[in-house]
């Protein structure tokens, strides 16, 4: 059956065309995209409808991961680098990765659940890492300020996406354009 689908898809000339559109939007994202005058790298990778967004900056890391295909329930982590740590060279690596977990985050967030939003903006307003998150905006706020936006517009990026492009892959047993795409590749499909 999945081969039969996979053929069907590599016989259609727009099937194929959508195909490598969507997996060259994904390996666009997976590369990641500079944003805020290079200050801050985005990837994303799709995995079975579900999305990780990684966020990079120099202070650190966050990751917003979704847990269901709507993109409603999602947590938020976040790790700061060592590079700002004074004093690194007298602690261990235990002792560092002591103290980054201890500035680190992590909360669900059910975007459905006023409460769920409350506690996040709560517990997210002075994390480290989202607080050296500039966004592109006229007020110059961070992303510790704005994150519920910010999770928003995310999710609605990529909802977009597998709404365009998910039939592609979803019968076939594949969890993304690029793994079907270098299926087709390894048969000769494409």
């Amino acid at each position: 059956m999945v081969a039969t689908i996979v053929t069907k898809l590599a016989n259609s000339e727009t099937a194929r065309e959508v195909l490598l559109h969507a997996e060259d939007q994904e390996l666009h994202w997976a590369r990641g995209v500079k944003l805020n005058e290079d200050l801050v790298t985005i990837k994303a990778y799709v995995e079975k409808d579900l999305w990780t967004i990684v966020m990079e900056v120099e202070h650190g890391s966050v990751i917003y991961k979704s847990h269901d295909p709507a993109g409603y329930l999602i947590t938020i982590t976040t790790m700061p680098n060592d590079k700002y740590l004074q004093g690194k060279d007298k602690l261990s690596e235990s002792e560092i990765a002591s103290i980054l977990a201890a500035h680190s985050s992590s909360v669900a967030i059910d975007l459905k659940d006023i409460s769920s939003l409350k506690a996040a903006k709560e517990l997210l307003k002075d994390d480290y890492v989202l607080k050296h998150i500039p966004l592109a905006n006229p007020t110059q706020d961070t992303a510790a300020r704005l994150v519920i936006w910010h999770i928003r517009a995310y999710r609605k990026l990529f909802t977009d996406y597998q709404s365009k492009y998910s039939f592609l892959w979803q019968e076939t047993g594949y969890s993304n354009a690029r793994t079907l795409a270098g299926a087709m590749r390894e048969e000769g499909l494409i």
